[in-house]
């Protein structure tokens, strides 16, 4: 999915957005970028408002910043899982805040988990269990 919209008509303005939330640490960290400033906008306008109006004026916070409101909203719904089960498990929900290095080894340790090894034959198994194969489709 694609976090950002093309905009050929207004092509300078959409890379003028997209700038507005760029990491020069990679795209994960502009996603999050995206995300953070949606959650500010939000925060701020939609306060004991309806879905449909909270809907309606993120679609239009997302059109005018050129941001794909259907992958965002994805986003926003798998935050929301991801929260609700980790509450559910007794953790401590808590934020790094600013501090990027220790988003930044978190979000390696989790790319780590689907780590594979190409075997001889062309096919890939995985690191941590060895079971499975693969086979790369790029």
């Amino acid at each position: 999915m694609r976090a950002f919209r093309q905009a050929p008509a207004g092509f300078r303005k959409a890379r003028t957005a997209m700038r507005c939330f760029s990491s020069p640490e990679g795209d994960h960290l502009t996603l999050v970028n995206v995300y953070h400033a949606c959650d500010e906008f939000l925060d701020k306008r939609v306060v004991g408002l309806s879905k449909e109006k909270k809907d309606k004026i993120l679609s239009k916070w997302c059109k005018e910043n050129f941001i794909n409101s259907r992958s965002l909203r994805h986003a926003r719904d798998i935050h929301s899982q991801i929260r609700c089960h980790v509450e559910q498990m007794g953790l401590r929900v808590a934020s790094c805040g600013d501090g990027m290095v220790q988003f930044r080894k978190c979000l390696a340790a989790s790319f780590f988990l689907n780590a594979a090894l190409r075997q001889p034959e062309g096919t890939y198994r995985l690191k941590q269990n060895s079971k499975g194969t693969f086979t790369n489709t790029c």
